[in-house]
């Protein structure tokens, strides 16, 4: 018998996606900037408050912030 395939985290980013505009439909336009190498154990709210810290700086309004984590499916042993 061969043990159940497994998830492992492989890496892990925070992106702020912004507003920089109207497009001629009315949506709005968008642009994402992602910082890569994030803390894995980070919680919530400190990723928060960093993509808070970080929209004081830009100009266009952020809309959501997203943590994004990449798993890599692994083979049972």
């Amino acid at each position: 018998l061969s043990m159940a395939a497994s998830f492992e985290l492989s890496d892990c980013k925070l992106s702020v996606k912004t507003k920089v505009g109207t497009l001629d439909s009315g949506r709005d336009k968008v642009a994402t900037v992602t910082f890569t190498g994030a803390n894995s154990q980070a919680e919530a709210q400190t990723l928060l408050d960093f993509s808070g810290a970080v929209a004081q700086l830009m100009a266009p309004p952020v809309l959501e912030n997203y943590r994004v984590d990449t798993r890599l499916i692994k083979a049972g042993d």
